[in-house]
């Protein structure tokens, strides 16, 4: 069994085209070309239409590329199984966050793997949970720390903690006036009066971001139609540009996190029970999990417990000395 064949036809098949998938696997055209048309001959097949452009993958080229990624699969977790029971401290691990999530959580996750782990190599992207949803899927990272209402079907999720989501209202809103006290952390918006939000100045988060897809759910929920003033790719932007009367904003509980102003916007939660979204660490279900990595999530929900507890205490910072 030659890996290379199942690595060269998926190039193509991904690239669409021989040359692409050349300049990719760092070697000829002509080799490539060469290397398929002997692969073809040995299966009496042709895996590619070459009349067409870009390349168009036939029948039996799907079905071989089918047990080709099953294979390579195998070989990965082989490898990934060998490693673990050898050395248990060599390696690297990949993980994807969001930007902002990463600011607050990572700082405490890291001493503590490394101290038991401090041979592995941490590698960290920060992207938006659609990026991360399809690294994860095509498996160019071992995890994914997000919050999303949905995930892929063939994704493992662990819970790491659940935070609340605050409906954000400008300092000089008559809602202030009509619905929160003064000198309350936070008030409750019941659902006879969230008809009031219909037509009202918002900031969003960009529907690409976790927080966007609740904040949609949340209005068509409510059958509430916003007027979108922004459309922001910060939560921490909409939530500031609320404090300046711009308009309203959602923010989560993390975000809240040493954000201290003088003239903040008021927090409502929407119902008794409010909504809420949870943040959890996200693998592929095809993938071993060595020791390092299973440590790992270990480790996020230990910090995950502690925030939660701060959270339901109103205490929206934590000292790493907790720790």
């Amino acid at each position: 069994m030659n890996l290379n064949d199942y690595y060269y036809v998926s190039a193509i098949e991904k690239n669409q085209s021989i040359s692409k998938a050349a300049k990719e696997l760092y070697i000829s055209q002509s080799y490539l070309s060469r290397y398929l048309s002997n692969l073809e001959e040995k299966y009496h097949a042709l895996f590619f239409d070459r009349s067409s452009y870009p390349l168009r993958i036939t029948s039996a080229g799907k079905c071989y590329l089918k047990y080709a990624h099953q294979i390579l699969n195998l070989e990965k977790t082989m490898e990934s199984e060998v490693e673990d029971i050898v050395t248990g401290n060599i390696g690297t691990l990949t993980v994807g966050i969001a930007t902002l999530t990463s600011s607050y959580i990572i700082p405490y996750v890291i001493p503590m793997f490394t101290s038991t782990f401090p041979g592995i190599e941490l590698r960290l992207i920060e992207e938006n949970s659609d990026v991360l949803t399809s690294l994860l899927t095509e498996r160019k990272i071992d995890l994914a720390i997000m919050n999303r209402p949905v995930y892929p079907k063939d994704i493992i999720c662990e819970f790491i903690l659940r935070e609340r989501i605050f409906l954000a209202v400008p300092p000089r809103h008559e809602m202030m006036r009509m619905y929160h006290p003064e000198n309350s952390p936070f008030c409750t918006l019941q659902k006879q009066e969230i008809h009031l939000l219909n037509d009202q100045p918002f900031v969003l988060a960009s529907p690409k971001q976790s927080m966007g897809l609740y904040e949609r759910q949340i209005l068509e929920y409510y059958d509430i139609t916003p007027r979108i003033v922004l459309i922001s790719e910060s939560i921490q932007t909409a939530y500031r540009l609320t404090a300046q009367n711009i308009g309203f904003s959602f923010i989560g509980e993390t975000h809240l996190m040493d954000v201290h102003m003088q003239n903040a916007p008021g927090l409502f939660q929407l119902e008794d029970q409010g909504w809420s979204r949870t943040l959890s660490v996200a693998y592929s279900q095809k993938d071993y999990l060595p020791k390092s990595t299973r440590c790992f999530i270990q480790c996020l929900k230990k910090i995950g417990q502690k925030f939660h507890e701060g959270y339901y205490k109103g205490i929206y910072g934590i000292d790493i000395d907790d720790f």
